[in-house]
């Protein structure tokens, strides 16, 4: 090359004298001046080709990065892809499957997910470790994450509320009076509000394309309304794997912009065929789908037509891995429904990996050999003098010990050397006569001398500059940074602080700076879309989060729990993203019908059958008030009541209720019968009346958080107690005014079977002439039921109640006491009243086994009495019960069947002084009405 320069240097200072010569008006002289310069050009191009030069340098991709950044990988290395299959809690195995190709240091540049492949890839391509995966996997309540009940927890339901969810067993909703049928079991909220924050909390956030992630992803779903794949490569992440994972007739399907998207396993439950298309050039697909049912399972119609929609997709799926070039298939017998024990899936996908991983190497080791060859060329006889750069003359002279070797073999060894090291390596081969020689050239990376970071705003939270010390003095290297800044997040993350993210990464190669911005983590702006009738007001006020404040995750949680508490939406998505340097936190909620009707049914020993029926507007004007009608009773009571509520007012935390009414009750009275033995009694039925109750009320009161309220209410009503039949009770008529003040506090964790929590209703009640009714009275109620469990399936319930009222206390406003789920060896409401007193331990056993359903062993003591008036409160005469239940949770409510006996202590007696009642059986069906 320096000989070339050379002879060019002296054509052009030869041409310069040349051009001097003479006059260079004479043609004859130009002309012959002209010859000599052509003559003396192709003299030299003729001796610079009789020695030729041959050039190999390394080229590289660029491969985007998060935060702005990119790195370089050689240009004829192989894109590899992870293709992970549907199947469930199968899927779980996909973990191990990236455990070890990681362990592995087997680099994918490419994850394509279907259903619940799409929820793995998408997490970890948003920077969650594999530990961190190991955790979401084993550690969260997956059970509760993919339940199909559209059932709320108890604990994020006002008290209201609480009351009306614990009541219904089928609800329809309602457009005018026609029913609209459910498209699925759920709506899926839990499972979207999991990858809502799940995504939100990630390390690395996608602004615009999932290209910005630490690895490229996608997701694949199908459109309802075509038919067809949908691959989705942008947008919010979150509902991309809610779609993606959407099982048909189990989860509602999600609207994006014009489509209809569901489960991706309908049309590509292993989606190799994509992965291709987007120049994969070696696929791994990782196969968890279910495989068909045996022949024993053929039994029953759901399963037989189950198998029917799965053989066609089986072929679909045997097709897709045939173009794999590795097929990971876990040994897994795991139903695809059965989220517990995900843990032991994970090892089964990383022990059936490792069996594949030479295999891996070798396909990725020979492709890459192959690119390379493709382009190569042989290098004879090379002589190399040393340039003064060791590693260099150590790897060149190795080849000129050999007559020959393959610039394949030579550009391969420069991306070894140049990985970390060198912005690139060229070599230059010239050869003359049959020899070969090579010069070297190269460009060092520049070496990180300086970090330079400035906040946005001032966080004390972590040690930023401290995070980066390692990295100065080496050379700069993205991937090495990313890693940094992945953990920085990680940091920020594990405080709340999910919004502070890496903005403008620079690095000056002049003098080694590098620099870059932590956002504040700050929203600049809450968006609401898709309330088409929901007042934007109902939707802020429940949201925690506020403009220009700090993000923080677990306001963002309390939010969309308020939200699907308040029971207006099917679905509720919350993304964040960064338009222009603005950060938007959106709240996109899609409404349901707000007409609705709820059914509950119950049977019981005491009242037979009785039907509940509540129709209602859950959202009036967009107002998120209600009114509705209901029914309830058989043959023995019935109510009729049409109320208009709303559990907040405005942004308050103030409740109201307006109730119109109409309550009919039958009942029994007993007294002692005739003592046959002093070591038994019994209680006689000696008549019937009915208590008839219709009016007006009104309460008002605030909510204490979801734990409860208190509350002022009035009421003005008709009250009416005739006789059906014998005798023991007083009939009358009276118009009564009352006042209540009282509180009900519900931490039940659930029902009708909580562990945990308590349960307690106070209140004080008067009725005075003076406020326009017939009669007057007053009364103190108190009620206090806790539940503790141990070991998971004990549960200790101590009971305690206590009944107060004056000596006019009307029939119908006395104290009650009796029956299956108050006082065992006592009829329901056998015991009537104006002071009460209620003690009762219940240990309940949740059984290993089901018998049909979950099913429940439960013992209980009562100790209790009722008196007429305070003269004759005497605890000598405190009467007991004990009693056995057999209870199941079955889809109608609570299943329970009782046995029970009284007993009470005589003191007359000394030598037997227990005096017993006779057997008493019980039975419920349902949710209480």
């Amino acid at each position: 090359m320096t000989q070339i320069k050379q002879i060019a240097a002296d054509i052009q200072k030869k041409r310069v004298v040349n051009l001097n010569f003479g006059n260079s008006n004479n043609p004859v002289t130009l002309f012959k001046l002209s010859v000599f310069s052509i003559f003396l050009l192709l003299f030299v191009s003729c001796n610079a080709l009789a020695q030729s030069i041959q050039t190999i340098k390394t080229e590289y991709q660029i491969q985007p990065l998060p935060f702005g950044l990119s790195y370089k990988i050689p240009k004829q290395k192989p894109k590899v892809a992870l293709v992970l299959s549907g199947g469930g809690a199968r899927g779980a195995s996909q973990l191990g499957v990236i455990k070890a190709l990681e362990e592995n240091n087997i680099d994918v540049d490419l994850i394509v997910g279907t259903s619940f492949g799409s929820i793995v890839g998408g997490l970890y391509a948003s920077g969650y470790s594999t530990k961190d995966l190991d955790s979401i996997l084993t550690l969260e309540d997956w059970v509760n994450i993919t339940s199909f009940t559209e059932k709320k927890r108890r604990t994020d339901l006002f008290v209201d509320q609480k009351i009306t969810e614990d009541k219904n067993i089928l609800t329809l909703r309602l457009v005018g009076l026609s029913p609209v049928i459910p498209t699925s079991i759920s709506f899926g909220q839990q499972l979207t509000n999991f990858l809502n924050l799940t995504i939100i909390q990630a390390p690395i956030h996608a602004k615009k394309s999932f290209d910005e992630l630490l690895i490229p992803f996608r997701a694949v779903c199908t459109d309802l309304k075509t038919g067809r794949a949908v691959v989705l490569s942008g947008g919010d992440l979150s509902e991309a794997m809610r779609a993606s994972s959407s099982v048909s007739f189990l989860l509602s399907p999600i609207e994006r912009d014009t489509l209809l998207l569901a489960d991706g396993g309908l049309v590509a439950n292993i989606p190799v065929s994509i992965a291709k298309e987007l120049g994969a050039d070696i696929i791994i697909a990782v196969n968890t789908t279910s495989p068909l049912r045996p022949l024993e399972d053929l039994r029953t119609p759901w399963y037989l037509a189950d198998q029917v929609v799965s053989i066609p997709l089986k072929q679909l799926e045997e097709k897709q891995l045939e173009m794999a070039d590795v097929v990971i298939t876990p040994p897994i017998e795991h139903s695809s429904s059965d989220f517990t024990g995900l843990d032991s899936l994970v090892e089964i996908g990383y022990l059936e990996t490792k069996r594949s991983i030479d295999k891996i190497k070798n396909l990725i080791n020979t492709k890459y050999s192959e690119n390379l060859a493709a382009f190569s060329f042989t290098i004879d006889n090379l002589v190399y003098t040393p340039q003064a750069e060791s590693v260099f003359d150590a790897m060149i002279a190795s080849y000129s010990l050999k007559d020959s070797i393959q610039s394949s073999r030579v550009i391969e060894d420069l991306y070894q050397t140049a990985e970390n090291n060198y912005e690139f390596i060229q070599l230059d081969f010239f050869n003359k006569d049959g020899i070969t020689t090579a010069e070297v050239s190269f460009q060092n990376i520049p070496i990180l001398k300086k970090i330079a970071f400035n906040n946005k705003e001032i966080h004390s939270f972590v040690d930023e500059a401290g995070a980066f010390s390692s990295l100065i003095g080496k050379p700069f290297n993205p991937k090495t940074l990313i890693e940094k800044f992945i953990s920085l997040m990680r940091e920020y993350r594990s405080k709340g602080l999910s919004l502070i993210d890496v903005t403008n990464v620079q690095f000056d190669a002049a003098d080694g700076t590098l620099s870059f911005e932590t956002t504040s983590g700050k929203i600049d702006n809450i968006i609401i879309s898709g309330n088409n009738k929901t007042d934007p007001n109902v939707i802020q006020r429940e949201i925690r989060l506020r403009q220009n404040q700090l993000f923080d995750v677990n306001l963002l949680r309390t939010s969309l729990t308020n939200l699907n508490a308040t029971n207006l939406f099917e679905n509720t998505f919350a993304y964040y993203s960064d338009a222009d340097d603005i950060k938007n936190l959106t709240f996109r909620v899609k409404e349901k019908y707000s007409g609705l009707i709820r059914i509950g049914l119950r049977g019981d020993n005491e009242r037979n059958l009785q039907l509940a029926l509540d129709i209602r507007d859950e959202n009036i004007f967009g107002s998120a008030t209600e009114i509705g009608f209901q029914f309830l009773g058989g043959l023995r009571n019935r109510y009729l009541g049409l109320e208009h509520r709303s559990n907040r007012v405005f942004n308050t935390f103030i409740t109201y209720k307006v109730k119109a009414f109409y309550d009919l009750i039958d009942r029994f009275s007993y007294s002692d019968a005739p003592e046959i033995s002093p070591q038994n009694w019994s209680r006689l039925q000696t008549g019937e009346y009915r208590e008839v109750k219709y009016g007006l009320s009104l309460a008002v009161g605030t909510q204490v958080e979801k734990l409860g309220n208190i509350y002022v209410e009035g009421r003005k009503e008709k009250q009416n107690i005739s006789s059906l039949s014998g005798f023991g009770f007083q009939t009358g008529e009276f118009n009564l005014v009352g006042l209540r003040l009282g509180s009900i506090f519900d931490s039940q964790d659930k029902y009708p079977f909580p562990k945990e929590g308590i349960l307690m209703n106070v209140f004080y009640e008067t009725s005075q002439k003076i406020l326009g009714g017939e009669i007057s009275y007053s009364k103190i109620f108190f009620s206090y039921e806790a539940f503790h469990t141990y070991f998971k399936n004990h549960t200790l319930i101590p009971k305690f109640v206590f009944g107060f009222g004056d000596e006019t206390l009307p029939i119908s406003e006395q104290f009650r006491l009796g029956g299956q789920n108050s006082f065992f060896g006592l009829k329901e409401n056998d015991l009537r009243g104006k002071q009460l007193f209620l003690a009762s331990l219940e240990y309940r056993f949740f059984l290993p086994i089901k018998i049909f359903f979950d099913t429940y062993l439960k013992v209980r003591y009562d100790l209790g009495a009722v008196w007429q008036g305070t003269s004759s409160v005497k605890f000598a005469e405190l009467r007991h019960g004990i009693g056995a239940t057999v209870s199941f949770d079955t889809p109608i409510g609570p299943a329970n069947f009782s046995v029970g006996k009284g007993f009470y202590i005589r003191n007359d007696l000394l030598k037997r002084p227990l005096s017993f009642g006779p057997y008493q059986f019980y039975f419920e069906i349902g949710y209480p009405i």
